[in-house]
């Protein structure tokens, strides 16, 4: 469009609508705009700092990485004539601290997907990897001269990002998964990274993973040949054999189809814009019935979803009879008259049903009673509140 003091709204606009299915897949439409949206993200010209924004363009990171979700953007962005040179730009970013978890984010889901190994490969990703994974106080002597070389100069140390390690970990188990992904892991000295992070990692799930790949890659020959063997990380994740997710921020993961069907009739109150739907609909749910109160939430609402479950008004106006047999109820209503900050509600009140609450006395802090009301009255197998811990204490509990 031209205006590139809007570029940070635009970044984070498309880095919103593409953590959907569809919005990833509008994304991968147009392969020309896909690209250009990398070429402006790995650009070292980068409009100048706005809005308390040092770097406008990051969030164009998370779109990379939720575009990655999908096997057509990772063909999009890896496969072809011009992969290694996409994936050679955006492993360039890892310098950048700022940029490196959403970078190593979408490489992660690269790794795992064997026909991405190929530009993965030529564009030398591990080193560099490298130079935040290898811990600073750790001998360099056995890794190849190069990379060595490489962390000399750019004063190597293991990160304290936890969450850059775990998903660094998985790029390596996910490069673990084809035969030309462990030759290219051992000659870049894998094994001894591996080792000497190993040695300093205190997460137990990134143990697990570099655990996984460690007797593979120490092994050569035909025993080597084939992919680790299904191994179970901590609250039994599987991290080889069936991929681990591919996003784990961002996109909403789909249903497991080993896991059972999971359905079951959901209903939201206080349903704001769908968060809790959100949540639950890819494990199965389907809501029958929502309510909120805010006109605008409810447009939203109505417009994220069109379907029957068209939101209605005030729910101390809804007969609990009218809403329909379901599983699970959500809610998650007002709590400012009984959150633990507001101590003067507390202190003068003595009670949530007499509270001010946020709509003046005569509704008092009582929403949290209509929740009770419907419970009682429906009886679902199941319901999920998002509040406060002072729920259950406020007024010495009797409430």
């Amino acid at each position: 469009e031209g205006r590139s003091g809007l570029v940070h709204w635009y970044a984070m606009l498309l880095a919103n609508l593409t953590t959907s299915p569809k919005g990833q897949e509008a994304a991968c439409t147009d392969d020309a705009m896909l690209r250009f949206l990398l070429a402006a993200f790995v650009t070292k010209q980068r409009p100048p700092p706005r809005d308390g924004y040092d770097d406008p363009l990051l969030f164009l990171g998370k779109v990379v990485g939720n575009v990655c979700a999908l096997e057509l953007g990772r063909r999009a962005l890896a496969g072809g004539d011009q992969g290694t040179a996409s994936a050679t730009a955006l492993a360039k970013e890892l310098k950048d601290r700022a940029r490196r978890p959403d970078v190593v984010a979408a490489l992660r889901n690269l790794c795992l997907d064997v026909e991405c190994h190929a530009a993965l490969i030529g564009a030398d990703v591990f080193a560099a990897m490298a130079p935040f994974l290898f811990p600073v106080s750790a001998e360099r002597a056995a890794l190849p001269e190069d990379v060595a070389a490489a962390l000399a100069a750019d004063g190597a140390a293991l990160t304290g990002d936890g969450t850059v390690r775990f998903a660094s970990a998985i790029c390596i188990l996910g490069l673990c998964r084809s035969a030309d992904g462990r030759a290219y892991l051992r000659s870049r000295g894998a094994v001894e990274v591996i080792r000497a992070w190993r040695s300093e990692e205190a997460d137990e799930e990134t143990r697990n993973a570099l655990d996984t790949s460690a007797p593979t890659l120490a092994e050569e020959g035909p025993a080597a040949e084939e992919a680790p063997e299904d191994t179970s990380t901590a609250g039994g994740a599987q991290v080889v054999g069936d991929a681990p997710p591919r996003v784990t921020q961002g996109p909403l993961p789909a249903r497991d189809p080993a896991a059972g069907s999971g359905e079951g009739e959901l209903v939201e109150l206080f349903a704001g814009i769908g968060g809790f739907r959100l949540g639950l609909e890819p494990l199965g749910g389907r809501c029958v019935f929502a309510a909120e109160v805010d006109p605008g939430a409810r447009a939203v609402y109505s417009e994220n979803f069109r379907d029957e479950a068209e939101p209605l008004g005030d729910v101390e106006a809804i007969d609990a009879a009218d809403i329909p047999e379901h599983d699970i109820l959500t809610a998650g209503f007002p709590c400012q008259p009984f959150a633990q900050c507001n101590t003067g509600n507390a202190a003068l009140t003595g009670s949530l049903r007499e509270g001010p609450g946020i709509h003046g006395r005569e509704r008092g802090g009582a929403l949290a009673f209509e929740v009770v009301r419907i419970l009682r009255s429906c009886r679902p197998p199941a319901f999920l509140l998002e509040n406060v811990p002072n729920l259950q204490n406020f007024n010495d509990g009797r409430d």
